[in-house]
Parts: C-alpha cells; structure tokens; sequence
C-alpha cells in the first residue's frame, strides 16, 4: 500500500500525505477534455449560459450528501461528480477566452461550486481508516477513480438499487454492484453511524478496479477523461492559463513515465533544484556576515537557516503538487519527504527560538550573562523548546501515518534504560537545581567549599566553575558542590576586624592602660568601624608580651575597601604605642645581671601564720571556698576601678 498525496484547490484543504491506497499504474495519455475546437466551443458556450442551472445546487455548499440508503448514496455520487465536471467546462472555457492571465471572480466562483459538489461525492465514501487531515485528499482522487470504474461498467436501474424505505429494515446491512465487488455498506458506529458508504475494502481495492476497467469503453461519458485530465495537467481542478502551452509539447514530453508524464518528470526535478539551491545560496551569504559578539544577536541569526529551509520546503511543495501537479505513488514520496523535513526543520526551529528567547531576557542589565539565574533560563527555555520540538516531531509523524503509540511504548523503555545510564548527569542537573532555588552562591561571589577558597565563575547545567585564589580554575560536579559546606564571603554584611598585639614586658600598668584607652577611642572615632560589638581588652600575659586584643567591624562588605579600612587602623595603633613610650614585644631572651636580693622573709613568715590561722579556725579555703565566706567576699572590689569615669558615674547613681 502506497500514500496518495495530491493537493486539492481551496475548499478540500491542504494536501497531507497519510492515506494508504494501491500503487497507481500509469494512465494514456490524452488531450485536454476541454479541447477549444468548434464543436466544444460551441458546446462551451451553451455551458456557460446555462451555468447557472449548473451551479444551481451548489449554491448551498452546506448541502448534505444524502446518504440514507444505497440508492441515495449511489444517486449523490454520480450527481455530484457530473454536476462538478460540468461547471468546471464552463470554468474552463470562461478562463481561456477571459483576458488576462488569472481567474476573474466569476470563474474562482465556478471553481468553488464544483469543489462543494466534489467534496459531497468524498463524503460518500468510507474513509475512516484514512486519518481526518488526509480525508478530502485522498478522497477527491478515489471518487474519480471510482467515477471512472462506474462510468465502464454497466450499472442497474435505480429501482434494483435499495432504496431508503428498504433500507430500514434490519437485512438490507450492505449492497454490492452486481458483478462487481463494489459494495455500499452501512456503518454499524461512530460519527456516521448508520448511513451507507462506499465500504473501506471498496475504498482500498478501487485503484485495482481501475486498472482492470481502464481499457474497456465508457458506457456513460459523463465525466470523460475526468481523471485523466485531473492528473495529468498542470494546476489544480482549474489549469492556470499561463501554462496551457504544456498541452501543445510533443507526444513524448506528455508520454507516462511511471506515474507523471515526462514534462511533470522534468518539473519535479526543477522544484526540487530550487528548493536546495535557496538554502545553499543563503548559507553562502550568512558566510560572509561577521559573527556577532551578542550572544541574542547570535541566538536570533540561527533562527534565519531554519527558516529559509521551511520556506524552501513550502515552496517545493507548491511547485510540484500546485503547479506540476505530480500525482501517484511519485507524490507520495515526494510529499511524505517534504512533510517529515519540514517537522523536523520545525522542531528544530522551536529549540533555536527557545534560546532566543532566553537570550532575550538575559540581555537585560539586571541580570549577568554569567549568573546563576541566566544559566537556570537558559536550562528552562532549552527544555520547553525541546518539549515542544518532540511534540511537532511526534504530530508529524502521526500526520505521516507512522503509528506514536508504539513509538512512546519503545521511548519509554529506552528512556529508563538511558535514565540509568545516565544517573550522574541527572544527579549534577538536579544539583543545579539546587544551587539555583537555594541560591547559597552567585557568579562572581567569593566562597569556602572543603579546604579550598575562590571566586564562582560559572554554575553550569552539570559543573560549577570556580576561580581559585592562586588563579587555578577548579570544576566541581553539581552533585557534590551542592553536598559540601558552603561559605559565602561576598554575602557578609560587615567584615571582622581582629588582631591580637603584644607589648613589651617592660610595659607598665599605666602604660598599658594608656594604650588600652586610646585604641579604643580611635575605634569609636573612626567613622568605618562599627560602633557594637567593639572591644579593646587585655587578655593576658605572653611568652615574650603583655597581649590585648582589638575586635570590631568593618562597615563594608568588600575586601579591598576592608584592607583599607584594617590598613589605617593599624597605622593609627603604632602611633598611639608610641606615644605612650613603650613598644611592641617580639621573641626574645632578656639577661638581667644583679645581686640577688633574696626573698622578702617577713612577708613570708606573715603568710604562712595566715595559713596557719585559717587551720586552726577550719576555714581553709581548699578545694573551695563556702557559701558563706563567698557571700561576704562579693562585690568588695572597686570595679570599675576608682578614678575612671564610670566609677564615678556608678557612684553618682548609687542612691543616698
């Protein structure tokens, strides 16, 4: 079984090559049917006067096909084939003595009344195993072919033929042309449930018939050499004037060559020159073009080939089924070709439109090309416009007549076993995922992961790229970037100022009290230091220093500008050391050469008769002191120390 592709005139639709049917032989060839000698000239001119009373019964192309008993289906079939057949002899004759090279308004008229009438005889036909797209073109041709069948064949009288009273009755089910195996059956279900049609075997086997009957002579001339003329000229029903020169070729330029003639042979082949000569040259073209540096820019001129090629397809489509009118299992190939490439160029074209689209909104200055959030629409919009390329990919083949359920059965499969294959991309891709709706670090943020310290460069669809501090670019997997212990630098509010400074030994309290104040006085002072927490403390007593630690922060959340800030403030401290007379310790050993004075022996006897006291009273504080005694040895400090000012506040607020 072969596809039967032929493009109808408006009103039949547009041409899809779905429909299985036999291979068609190749017809002889004849003449026009509307040959302009004076017979038909004559004959022409009578149609035209009487068009109207041709035309009459189409006026109304919501006309139904009446189709309630075999001899109605039979009556409208023959009817409506002559009724087309005959206003497009009018048609014709009008548009060859008419000037001008087009159709006026009258003849399109004429045209679409005999499309009506054509599109009443397809509906007397059981196409349900013809898929809806494909029905008037794959139909239009089987009625003609049937037309031809009846045409050479001797038919009954209508009253032999059921007729709508007998069809009532349970027995008449099916009718079949005596001598024949053309049978008019009632459909049992579905949209036309109960109305008889010419059966699907007789819609199948009707290319068969044909070429058994082909030969024998007509016995009703009705509509002669209808099909004939149908496939063999230019054009749809109605040839275009400027090519009626194609009649007048030699006998072998229109001689059958396995289907079309020799001149449709030669045309097909120009379309199809045509067709990959538009891309080729356009291609060569964009050649030259510099590559812009913009990446939409980019993104939008791929969309320019895709796009050519459709309109290329388009165009070749149109030239030979329009213009050369190929017909048979030629345009079958041809078209089904033309129709899988122009989904697949279309699925191709949804995934180019997809990125420029993400490109588009990425241009705008409030997001980074580089960021994560860039990266996330192009993942977003790369996999909606691949949806959407499947989805055309699998219509298409649907219209094609490849079956998709079994095709997503076998996907489904395939896609399990891929998926397993696959595991740790698709790990890395929802670790991406994760980064993005987390957001635990941006392109360009300075961040901590393991034992390593750097710079996101780029968090991509399965790595996150990162710029080390020494400049080594370190590509980590989705999967584990998103599992480690992340610190974020660049998303600190303030930066900590902390350092511990030692002095000399030789220091003494008031000294060290001096720089302990006025440290602390620069940090308040200092207008990029935060006011709280901040603190000044001596914390204790070094191998070689006396050591006091300065903690504060910064009001600044980049790390130059913190150097800066650090920077001044350490230059202010050396200052403020220097002032107070003492200096910063550093590893030493000092010798110190004198008379040893000995150990002072009365403030030791004085300390162990204290000792010796708290035994005898039982009041050795060892392991620790009692309740009591901590009770009476609380607050007996003065803190803060007397002589500073908040000793002296504390005592202002003390009541009397």
């Amino acid at each position: 079984m072969a596809r039967q592709i032929k493009t109808q005139a408006a009103g039949f639709g547009q041409s899809h090559p779905f429909t299985k049917i036999l291979p068609q032989r190749a017809v002889p060839r004849r003449r026009s049917p509307f040959p302009l000698n004076p017979f038909r000239l004559l004959l022409a001119a009578f149609l035209l006067l009487a068009a109207p009373a041709f035309a009459a019964p189409g006026d109304n192309p919501l006309r139904p096909a009446d189709t309630t008993s075999p001899q109605a289906t039979l009556q409208t079939f023959m009817e409506s084939i002559t009724e087309a057949f005959n206003i497009l002899q009018s048609a014709q004759f009008a548009h060859m003595t008419e000037p001008g090279l087009f159709a006026t308004e009258a003849v399109e008229k004429q045209v679409q009344q005999a499309e009506d009438a054509l599109a009443r005889a397809i509906r007397t036909l059981d196409l349900s195993d013809v898929p809806p797209t494909a029905v008037q073109d794959i139909g239009l041709e089987k009625v003609l072919l049937l037309k031809e069948v009846l045409d050479r064949i001797n038919l009954p009288a209508s009253a032999a033929v059921p007729d709508k009273p007998a069809a009532k009755t349970d027995e008449t089910q099916q009718w079949r042309l005596p001598g024949t195996e053309i049978v008019i059956a009632k459909v049992a279900e579905g949209a036309r449930g109960g109305e008889f049609l010419f059966s699907i075997d007789t819609v199948a086997r009707v290319d068969d018939f044909y070429r058994k009957v082909r030969k024998l002579p007509y016995q009703t001339k009705t509509t002669e050499g209808f099909y004939e003329f149908y496939i063999t000229t230019p054009g749809k029903l109605l040839p275009p004037k400027w090519l009626h020169w194609l009649w007048e070729l030699p006998e072998w330029a229109r001689t059958p060559f396995h289907g079309p003639t020799l001149w449709q042979w030669v045309g097909l082949a120009i379309s199809v020159v045509i067709g990959i000569f538009l891309p080729c040259v356009f291609q060569a073209l964009c050649a030259r073009w510099p590559i812009p540096e913009s990446l939409q820019k980019r993104a939008w001129r791929r969309l320019l080939l895709p796009s050519i090629i459709m309109l290329s397809l388009l165009l070749v489509r149109y030239l030979s089924i329009d213009v050369v009118n190929v017909t048979g299992q030629v345009a079958d190939t041809v078209v089904f070709v033309l129709v899988a490439l122009f989904y697949l160029t279309s699925a191709w074209l949804a995934v180019v439109v997809g990125i420029g689209i993400a490109e588009a909104i990425i241009s705008s200055p409030r997001i980074d090309s580089n960021s994560i959030d860039a990266n996330m629409l192009r993942v977003l919009f790369r996999v909606l416009s691949s949806a959407v390329a499947v989805t055309m990919v699998f219509f298409g083949a649907e219209r094609l007549g490849i079956p998709v359920l079994p095709l997503l059965a076998g996907l489904g499969v395939g896609g399990l076993a891929l998926a397993l294959a696959a595991q740790p991309t698709i790990e890395n891709l929802i670790g991406g995922i994760m980064l993005y709706s987390d957001r635990p670090v941006r392109v360009g943020d300075l961040c901590e992961f393991g034992s390593l310290r750097g710079r996101v460069e780029n968090i991509g669809l399965r790595s996150t790229r990162i710029r080390s501090i020494d400049r080594k670019l370190i590509t980590v997997p989705n999967a584990e970037f998103a599992k480690m212990s992340l610190v974020n630098f660049t998303q600190r509010d303030r930066m900590m100022l902390r350092t511990t400074i030692g002095l000399r030994y030789e220091t003494t309290p008031e000294q060290l009290r001096y720089v302990l104040a006025k440290v602390r006085e620069l940090l308040i002072a200092h207008p990029r230091i935060l006011p709280v927490p901040l603190r000044v403390r001596f914390i204790g007593f070094g191998a070689y220093s006396l050591d006091f630690e300065i903690f504060a922060f910064a009001d600044t959340r980049l790390f130059p500008e913190f150097s800066a800030i650090r920077e001044d403030i350490l230059l202010r401290v050396i200052d403020t050391i220097k002032e107070a007379g003492t200096d910063f310790a550093f590893p030493s050993q000092t010798a110190y050469l004198s008379r040893d004075g000995g150990l002072d022996t009365d403030k030791g006897k004085a300390a162990a008769a204290e000792v010796q006291r708290w035994r005898e009273d039982d009041t050795l504080p060892f392991p620790d002191y009692t309740p009591e005694q901590k009770e009476e040895m609380a607050d007996r400090l003065d803190y803060p120390p007397d002589g500073s000012l908040a000793a002296k506040e504390a005592k202002l607020e003390k009541p009397e």
